[in-house]
């Protein structure tokens, strides 16, 4: 089947020809990281850079496409904002929130095997010397962490990142998240408000 007949797991949208590429941030490359200049690479290079690249802030992006035996990249700007290195298939990235989901899938698992519980208090995996917050006598869950609903704030210590570095999270050892675990107080009642939470995950992926 016609790639460009495919709805990709990357989220591009499928969209009848655009104008040529070679005005757009983004090249398609193969896996041996060679320029393809086919008409249709050319078009989907233009459909990435309009729909998906141009509308972002980020100076780079790539996209990996698997189509039965074949594999090619779609690479787009640069690797940061201080050079014009293009990313390649052997670009290293930081993983970022996907650990997120690499955790809940091992988390289901588990809940799967029967080796842990989605509803158990996340007390009862910590150390016994720290303390887990509660509100209106709610205990916080392991599923509470999982769907970001523990009542938990962003950051531990509430640490505003700002707009343009708020990514830039700097490390938090164990010992340090249990401290202010226990001393943190919780404004809302667990599973009832949705607050993105990296601490909470990271609670999650500890227990």
């Amino acid at each position: 089947m016609n790639l460009f007949k495919k709805c990709l797991a990357t989220g591009l949208v499928c969209l009848s020809a655009l104008s040529h590429a070679k005005n757009s941030n983004c090249i398609v490359l193969d896996s041996e990281g060679n320029i393809q200049n086919r008409p249709r690479d050319e078009q989907l290079a233009m459909q990435v850079n309009e729909m998906i690249f141009q509308m972002g802030s980020m100076p780079g992006l790539l996209i990996g496409i698997v189509d039965h035996d074949k594999k090619m990249l779609v690479s787009c700007g640069s690797v940061s904002k201080e050079t014009k290195e293009r990313p390649t298939g052997n670009t290293v990235w930081q993983i970022g929130s996907v650990s997120k989901v690499i955790t809940t899938t091992i988390f289901a698992m588990m809940v799967q095997d029967n080796k842990m519980s989605l509803v158990a208090p996340l007390a009862d995996y910590i150390p016994s010397d720290a303390k887990v917050p509660q509100n209106q006598q709610r205990a916080i869950t392991l599923l509470d962490l999982a769907t970001h609903s523990s009542g938990l704030p962003r950051e531990a210590g509430g640490i505003d990142y700002g707009l343009d570095d708020y990514q830039n999270n700097p490390m938090l050892k164990a010992n340090k998240a249990y401290s202010w675990l226990s001393s943190y107080e919780l404004s809302k009642a667990p599973g009832k408000h949705y607050q993105y939470s990296n601490i909470g995950f990271g609670l999650l992926g500890h227990a």
